[in-house]
């Protein structure tokens, strides 16, 4: 689909890439189970940063991700203190749709090695080092 705006066009563009790669990582069987695993995943890291920290990590998005990271989002709830890589994990569940078929563990990992071919790895370095020492073993890096 083409909108004749160059800007929305590459975004499209640069969103299916990721969607792509992560459907690829997933063995997934189309896009959709990629996006909603995508924006769990997304969602569940950014509640457990603090504002600014979160707003960082979101700068480096695609527009169209950087949109669903932000969907729903209460600042001053956050940070969340899941503490234990059981916490984290059952958070990301609660927030994927058909979860009962995918190994939550597998997906939180292939969301964070595509933001990892996207991202400044500096920039996850930083936010993996806010997580707790429990989930670092999900990060790529």
């Amino acid at each position: 689909m083409q909108s004749h705006v160059r800007a929305i066009d590459r975004n499209i563009e640069t969103t299916n890439i990721w969607l792509n790669e992560l459907s690829n990582e997933l063995h997934a069987e189309d896009k959709e189970e990629a996006w909603n695993c995508l924006n769990a995943v997304l969602r569940t890291i950014r509640d457990r940063l603090p504002a600014e920290d979160a707003v960082h990590f979101a700068a480096q998005l695609p527009t169209l991700i950087r949109g669903s990271y932000y969907e729903g989002w209460r600042p001053s709830e956050a940070p969340h203190k899941w503490r234990h890589k059981e916490d984290y994990l059952a958070a990301v569940r609660d927030r994927m749709p058909g979860r009962d078929k995918m190994d939550i563990e597998e997906a939180v990992r292939a969301v964070l090695r595509v933001a990892g071919h996207h991202m400044n790895e500096e920039e996850i370095r930083k936010i993996k080092s806010i997580h707790p020492k429990d989930v670092w073993d999900l990060w790529p890096v």
